[in-house]
C-alpha cells in the first residue's frame, strides 16, 4: 500500500444532542474516528481561559467522549468537527521524506501538486503520515511555500509543505507555573499536562512515569513565574537525567529508558538479508566527539551549604584507552546544574569496616560515590555487594557509627553520563536499505568483518529516514551510533543542535538568554536574582532619570543622566568595587540650586547653581571624582 499522507482539517459544525454531559457528545453520524479533535465553539474561552479543544475517543457511530470535561457542555452547544483526510493524491512522485529521530526533533516534507488554493493546507494544521497503514509521523505543518506553475491553458499551483512532530507543542506555550512545596518532577509534569497540553491532544500514562527530580519548590528565580512549557520540561529532564518527548501519537513519556527493542535485523557480513533488503553505502566513522570515561559534577549547595562535586568513572574504559594511546587513557568532562541539590545522610551500621559500608537500602549503584564526613570528607566510589553493603577502596580508621553522605541524584546524572558516552568506543555506522522496519531507539547488531569486527558490537539507532523513491518504491536511511550490550542506553546522543540551545536556550525568565552553560545573559530592566561569577546582566532601564524630590541613588541607576527639578538635594550611592568605574552626569533643569551630596573629590557636597549647569561624576569603587563641569 506505500506512503499515505492525511492532513486534519474542519469538516462540519454540529450541535450536540440530547445526552451529551462534560465528557461524552451525542452527534448523529459524526464521521470522526479516534484521534480526531473538536472543539466547542460555543463555550471556548468562557470558563477559566478554556479553549475547549480535544481529541476524541471514538464510541461508536453516534457518540464520542473527550479526556477533559467541559465544564456547562451540554445539547446544543456547537460543535466544530476537525477530521483527518486522505490527500495522498495530491502529493508529488518521489517527493515525500520523513525524518524518526531519537531527540524526538522529528520532521516530514513533501511537495503537493493542485489546482486551486482551496486544495492546500495551512500552517498549524495536523499531519499523519502512513506506510501499509503503519503510523511513522504525526506532526503539525511548520511552513508552506507556493509557486503559480502555468502552462498553455491550464494553471496549477504548488506548494512544499514542511511539518514538525509533535514535540514542538511545548515551546509555543507560556504559563504561570509556582510549586511551593516538594513535589516530584513527574507530578509537576502531570499537572501540565492535566492543566495545559491536554487542550492540545496530549496523553500521557501516569504509570509509566519516573520519580524524577524531588523539586523543593519549581521554578526559582523567575520573575512572576511565567516559564515556557519546554522549559520546564527540560528543566525536568536536566535535574533528573530523564528523556521526555512526545510521540507520533501525542502521548508525553518521561522516564530513564526506554524499552530495548532489536532492529528488524543486524548488519553482519554474508548473511542473506544484507542482499535481500538491498542494505548498502554502508559507512561507519570512530570519533572522540561526546565520549567521557570519566565525569565530574558540580552542583547546588548541600543540606550543610557545601557546594556539590561528585565524580564517576569507567576505570576499565580508561584502561583500554591506555593500552592503545598511552598517556593517562582519561577522557574527562564537566556537568554542572546548581539546581540539584539533593543530599542522604546514613550512619554506618554495625558490619562496617575501613572497606565495607553497612547501610540498609542504601540505594546505591556501583561507581557511585559517597562521603564519610567522620574521617577528613574522605571520597570514595562504591561497588554494590547488596541492598545493605557496599565496598570502597580503604578508608583509615572507618568504623560502625560514621556519618556517610550521597547525593542521589547527582550520582544519577554521572552514572548516565558515562552510560551514554563511556562505555565503548564511539562510533557512527550508517546505511541506506530497502527496509522499512527500522525505528528510532531500536537495539542495532553489528559484525561487519571488513571493517575488524571480529565480535558483534551493538548500535542504538538515532535516526531513520524514510524516502519516497517512486511508485511503491521507498528506502530508509539509518543513522546509529555504538552503545554498550549490557548496560543498553536509549538515550540520544547530544549533537551541535543541543550544544547551541544549552547556549542560547536557558528559559529563567526576565530575557534569560543564556542559562546553565557556565555563563548566564540576562536582559532586563531589573538585575537577576542568585547571579553566579561572571554572569552578565544588560540592563534596559531608560538611560535619563528626571528627580523632582529630595533623595538617594541607587547603583541600578548608574551610567544614566539625571534631569534635577527643583531645589533638591541628591546624594549619591555609597562607592563599592560594583561600582567601579560608573558615572553619573547631572543636568540642571530650572534656576533652583541643587545639592549633590559624595564626598565628590573628597568634599563633601557639590552644588548646582542656575539653569543648565552639569556636572560628571565617576567613581573608582572607593570615592566619587569630577570629571567634568558646565557652569
Amino acid at each position: 500500500m506505500g506512503f499515505q499522507v492525511l492532513i486534519q482539517g474542519y469538516v462540519d459544525n454540529k450541535l450536540a444532542e440530547s445526552g451529551t454531559d462534560a465528557t461524552t457528545i451525542k452527534l448523529t453520524n459524526h464521521n470522526l474516528q479516534t484521534g480526531d479533535m473538536i472543539v466547542n465553539r460555543t463555550l471556548r474561552f468562557t470558563n477559566n481561559n478554556d479553549p475547549c479543544s480535544r481529541i476524541i475517543t471514538r464510541v461508536d457511530a453516534n457518540t464520542f467522549t473527550i479526556p477533559l470535561a467541559i465544564t456547562d457542555q451540554a445539547e446544543g452547544n456547537q460543535i466544530r468537527l476537525f477530521k483527518f483526510i486522505d490527500k495522498t493524491e495530491f502529493i508529488k512522485q518521489g517527493s515525500l521524506e520523513v525524518s524518526d529521530r531519537m531527540d524526538r526533533r522529528n520532521d516530514c516534507r513533501f511537495k503537493m501538486i493542485v489546482e486551486e488554493d482551496a486544495q492546500l493546507p495551512n500552517c498549524g494544521q495536523n499531519v499523519k503520515v502512513l506506510y501499509d497503514n503503519q503510523l511513522i509521523f504525526g506532526g503539525a505543518i511548520k511552513q508552506i511555500n507556493k509557486r503559480r506553475i502555468s502552462g498553455g491553458n491550464s494553471l496549477k499551483l504548488t506548494a512544499d509543505v514542511i511539518v514538525e512532530g509533535y514535540n514542538h507543542i511545548p515551546s509555543r506555550r507560556t504559563i504561570m507555573a509556582n510549586w511551593s512545596s516538594p513535589i516530584y518532577s513527574k507530578d509537576i509534569i502531570k499537572s501540565i499536562i492535566d492543566n495545559y497540553l491536554v487542550e492540545e491532544g496530549i496523553t500521557y500514562t501516569y504509570s509509566e512515569f519516573g520519580n524524577g527530580y524531588l523539586w523543593d519548590e519549581y521554578p526559582a528565580d523567575v520573575p512572576s513565574n511565567a516559564i515556557s512549557i519546554a522549559q520546564i520540561l527540560k528543566d525536568m529532564v536536566d535535574a533528573s537525567g530523564y528523556k521526555c518527548y512526545i510521540d507520533n501519537n501525542r502521548k508525553l513519556h518521561f522516564k530513564q529508558e526506554d524499552t530495548v527493542v532489536n532492529a528488524p535485523f543486524g548488519l553482519v557480513t554474508g548473511e542473506a538479508y544484507m542482499y535481500a533488503y538491498r542494505v548498502r553505502e554502508i559507512e561507519l566513522e570512530e570519533n572522540q566527539i561526546n565520549y567521557r570515561n570519566k565525569v565530574f559534577f558540580r552542583g547546588g549547595a548541600d543540606d550543610f551549604g557545601d557546594k556539590i562535586v561528585t565524580w564517576g568513572e569507567n576505570l576499565q574504559a580508561i584502561k583500554d584507552c591506555q593500552d592503545v594511546e598511552g598517556g593517562s587513557g582519561v577522557y574527562g568532562c564537566i556537568v554542572e546544574d546548581s539546581e540539584v541539590d539533593n543530599t542522604v545522610e546514613k550512619t554506618a551500621g554495625s558490619t562496617t569496616t575501613t572497606t565495607n559500608i553497612n547501610i540498609t537500602n542504601h540505594g546505591l549503584s556501583n561507581g557511585d560515590m559517597i562521603v564519610n564526613t567522620s574521617r577528613n570528607n574522605a571520597k570514595r566510589l562504591v561497588t554494590v555487594v547488596d541492598n545493605n553493603n557496599f565496598t570502597v577502596s580503604a578508608i583509615t580508621d572507618q568504623a560502625p557509627g560514621d556519618t556517610i553522605v550521597y547525593y542521589p541524584d547527582a550520582n544519577k546524572l554521572v552514572r548516565n553520563n558515562i552510560k551514554r558516552y563511556g562505555l565503548v568506543t564511539p562510533k557512527e555506522i550508517s546505511f541506506e536499505t530497502q527496509s522499512m522496519d527500522f525505528r528510532a531507539g531500536q537495539k542495532l547488531k553489528v559484525q561487519l568483518t571488513e571493517f575488524g569486527m571480529t565480535a558483534p558490537e551493538y548500535f542504538l539507532v538515532e535516526e531513520v529516514r524514510f524516502v519516497h523513491v517512486s511508485g511503491d518504491v521507498a528506502k530508509s536511511i539509518i543513522k546509529a551510533t555504538s552503545r554498550a550490550e549490557s548496560d543498553f542506553s536509549t538515550q540520544y546522543s547530544e549533537n551541535a543542535y543541543d550544544a547551541y540551545a544549552s547556549f542560547v536556550g536557558g528559559g529563567g525568565g526576565g530575557g534569560t538568554v543564556i542559562n546553565k552553560a557556565g555563563v548566564n545573559v540576562a536582559v532586563s530592566p531589573t538585575p537577576p536574582t542568585s547571579p553566579q561569577q561572571n554572569d552578565l546582566w544588560l540592563n534596559t532601564t531608560v538611560g535619563v532619570i528626571d528627580k523632582t524630590a529630595s533623595g538617594t541613588l541607587t547603583a541600578l541607576e548608574a551610567d544614566s543622566i539625571v534631569q534635577l527639578f527643583n531645589a533638591i538635594t541628591i546624594t549619591l550611592p555609597t562607592p563599592t568595587s560594583d561600582l567601579k568605574y560608573r558615572t553619573f552626569t547631572f543636568k540642571s533643569r530650572d534656576t533652583n540650586t541643587k545639592t549633590i551630596v559624595g564626598p565628590i573629590d573628597n568634599v563633601a557636597s557639590y552644588t548646582l547653581a542656575g539653569n543648565n549647569k552639569a556636572l560628571n561624576v565617576y567613581c573608582d569603587g572607593l570615592g566619587w571624582y569630577i570629571w567634568g563641569v558646565v557652569t
